[in-house]
């Protein structure tokens, strides 16, 4: 769905998984919940500008924002991983830790020094 939105294709979709949060309804694609209206998109298709699609992709998808993003998860995988560790050493229990952040536990040092020297992205 990105790929074609990028290349300014409409999509057309079902209203399931994560489509709802990739397509901008009649402007970037359309959301459908049958086969009946599937059919009612593709012809109505044509109605939707192209340029609208590409703009969709680059407010939500362009790659300055996708950097900046992970920069911000790698930032709180290594806050999370320093509260482990400062939690230990305080006799914390590591059950306050989420259970998703304790899963990147063994990359967080390779990650932290890449994060910490991150420059940010405007």
């Amino acid at each position: 769905m990105i790929e074609a939105m990028a290349c300014g294709t409409p999509v057309i979709a079902f209203r399931r998984g994560s489509a709802p949060e990739v397509i901008d309804d009649g402007v970037s694609g359309f959301l459908v919940d049958d086969v009946p209206q599937a059919t009612a998109a593709v012809r109505r298709v044509a109605e939707l500008d192209r340029t609208h699609a590409r703009a969709a992709f680059e407010r939500r998808f362009d790659i300055e924002r996708t950097a900046r993003e992970y920069v911000q998860i790698y930032r709180g995988l290594v806050r999370a991983e320093e509260t482990l560790r400062d939690g230990k050493r305080n006799g914390v229990k590591q059950s306050l830790i989420p259970r998703a952040q304790r899963g990147y536990r063994p990359i967080l040092g390779q990650l932290g020094a890449e994060v910490s020297n991150a420059t940010q992205v405007d």
